[in-house]
């Protein structure tokens, strides 16, 4: 190393090499390079941190005014013709389930053996015919009737029809007879017409099995005589007298009886002369018997 410089020539420390620098002045400079290291490492990561920073917030801003934007419209609808695919068809559901199989509980006929000890020996009898047998008091009801069937239509064609109502229930049959038939006004004795209408009766009723009531009814005109102090008296001896001649003709007397009604159960007004004419009347109730 020249320990000489040229004239006129200004040098520096700096712009010297470190062969022009005297051991002294080498020593004495400070270390720059060893001193800020540390500072560079942290302004770097400072940097870093603050270009991270940025990029957030230009996402964040970004993510915000793209929210803002979106259209509050609906978009048009697009339609689509869906592709028409094959569909397989399902499985069989009995190919698919395997059901265990069961246990055989029921026996085969073939080897159902019973002992002949120990089978029944009732038989089965035939199931009984849907026809009734037909009793004797069923015959004589199915006679009873038919006799009687012939009796109303006699009546109802014979010359007293007019004077005579018929009615017929199941159990039981009512003819209401005019008393101008049976008897003369305010009178008790039968009339000719009377005994003999009577006595056709009986010939019928005498055959039927019913029981009969014979009753006897007035219209609401007061009587009072010696004999009928008013018309239950009349009503009573009417009814008496229709049934003693039936019984004469043969009908048995435990099979009548004979009420008076008077002027009680009356069929029409009293008002008029032909509501009262139907109301007096003796009335003839045929009932079968309770058993």
């Amino acid at each position: 190393m020249s320990a000489t410089a040229t004239l006129g020539e200004s040098t520096t420390p700096s712009d010297r090499s470190a062969e022009d620098h005297f051991p002294w002045e080498l020593e004495a400079a400070p270390s720059v390079v060893d001193g800020d290291t540390w500072l560079l490492s942290f302004i770097d990561i400072l940097t870093l941190l603050l270009a991270l920073f940025v990029l957030l917030l230009a996402q964040e801003h970004q993510s915000n005014k793209a929210g803002d934007s979106e259209p509050t419209t609906e978009p048009a609808r697009v339609n689509i013709a869906p592709e028409t695919l094959p569909i397989a068809p399902p499985p069989d559901l009995f190919s698919v389930i395997r059901l265990p199989a069961l246990p055989q509980i029921v026996t085969p006929l073939n080897r159902l053996r019973i002992p002949l000890a120990t089978r029944s020996k009732k038989v089965v009898e035939p199931p009984q015919p849907l026809i009734a047998e037909i009793t004797p008091e069923l015959q004589e009801n199915i006679t009873a009737h038919s006799r009687m069937n012939d009796l109303l239509e006699s009546l109802r064609s014979s010359a007293l029809a007019d004077r005579i109502d018929i009615q017929t229930r199941t159990d039981s049959v009512r003819l209401d007879i005019a008393d101008s038939i049976l008897f003369a006004p305010a009178r008790t004795r039968l009339t000719d017409s009377g005994l003999h209408l009577l006595k056709d009766l009986s010939e019928t009723l005498n055959t039927l099995p019913w029981s009969l009531s014979v009753e006897g009814h007035t219209d609401n005109v007061p009587i009072q005589t010696d004999r009928f102090p008013s018309n239950w008296e009349l009503s009573s001896a009417r009814a008496t007298t229709v049934a003693r001649e039936l019984i004469r003709h043969g009908i048995r007397p435990e099979r009548i009886r004979a009420i008076g009604y008077a002027d009680t159960q009356p069929r029409a007004g009293n008002e008029t002369p032909e509501g009262r004419n139907r109301n007096r009347r003796v009335t003839f109730v045929l009932e079968l018997p309770e058993n």
